[in-house]
């Protein structure tokens, strides 16, 4: 036993003998990175600060949004969002209108959901118009977690636009808005081609609570995409209307544990205890034990049985 002590002696010194040196501070080496002659060193130290959520590094920062490479730039971005500096919202609006790089400008309008600037809105609503789509539909996106009632004009007039892309951004935008005035814009669009541009209408009639949208939502209640028709059943939810239970009931048990879990979740928050509960209960006893599927069944039964006080 002695021996092995004093070899285990000897390693340990063996460190020091050879020159080891205890592990850094990581927010040091993120410091030092951002100092580097490589960019692609820079714009790790600018992820790893982000990642460390330390304030004093916001000053560092700010100076790498000066950087001459675009990645850098938009890592630095990222990282001051990730801090929630609303200190250099204004700085961040400026590159989202000035900066010559689309992923810069993109993650510009992504950070000004966060960093608020006197500045936001009006370069938000600007870039709706950016030649580079990534950066339309992140204004689009932004816009809607503000609830900037001055976008509210130019997102209907988006919901025209050629791009499916940026419809169904702009749709998901008012309904975040909440204007009930938007409601008929979006049930036109309850008719579009595209399937993702007619889930994000439904869903945004639902939160407008304008009872004009019932109607239209039920007749997409037969529509040909499972999710469009979950999206309508849900928001007639909302608006205190039962015609969607059917539609999310004969969904329960679809081939794709997306959909089943989609119509569960519908169920759970506005099923009725006629016949959504008997048929979220049944379809949990039918399950197989330690599905994941079967998990969140499960959390929505007890969903719905806590709002009928059902025990």
């Amino acid at each position: 036993m002695p021996r092995v002590i004093a070899l285990c002696g000897l390693f340990v010194l063996g460190n020091f003998a050879f020159g080891a040196s205890p592990s850094k501070d990581p927010y040091a080496i993120a410091v030092g990175k951002l100092g580097d002659k490589n960019p692609s060193v820079r714009r790790s130290g600018a992820d790893s600060l982000g990642r460390l959520r330390k304030i004093e590094a916001i000053p560092l920062l700010k100076k790498s949004l000066s950087d001459v490479h675009p990645y850098v730039r938009a890592s630095a971005i990222d990282a001051l969002f990730r801090l929630r500096a609303k200190e250099t919202g204004t700085i961040i609006a400026s590159l989202l209108i000035k900066d010559e790089n689309a992923s810069v400008r993109q993650q510009a309008a992504v950070a000004l959901s966060r960093l608020t600037a006197p500045n936001a809105v009006k370069n938000l609503i600007t870039a709706l118009n950016d030649e580079t789509d990534g950066v339309r539909f992140a204004a689009a996106r932004s816009l809607g977690i503000l609830r900037a009632k001055k976008a509210i004009k130019v997102l209907v007039e988006k919901l025209e636009d050629n791009n499916s892309g940026m419809r169904r951004s702009a749709a998901e935008a008012l309904g975040k808005i909440q204007e009930k005035d938007t409601a008929g814009p979006l049930i036109k669009l309850l008719d579009d081609s595209d399937n993702y541009v007619r889930r994000e209408a439904a869903r945004a009639l639902g939160l407008l609570k304008n009872l004009i949208a019932v109607k239209p939502l039920k007749k997409i209640l037969k529509d040909e995409n499972n999710d469009v028709r979950l999206a309508a059943a849900s928001s007639l939810g909302r608006l205190g209307d039962s015609s969607g239970e059917q539609a999310a009931i004969d969904l329960l048990n679809n081939d794709d544990p997306m959909v089943s879990a989609k119509a569960a979740n519908m169920l759970g928050a506005f099923g009725s205890k006629e016949a959504g509960y008997p048929a979220l209960k049944k379809a949990v006893r039918e399950m197989k034990k330690g599905s994941r599927s079967k998990r969140v069944f499960e959390f929505n039964l007890t969903q719905i049985k806590a709002r009928h006080g059902i025990k």
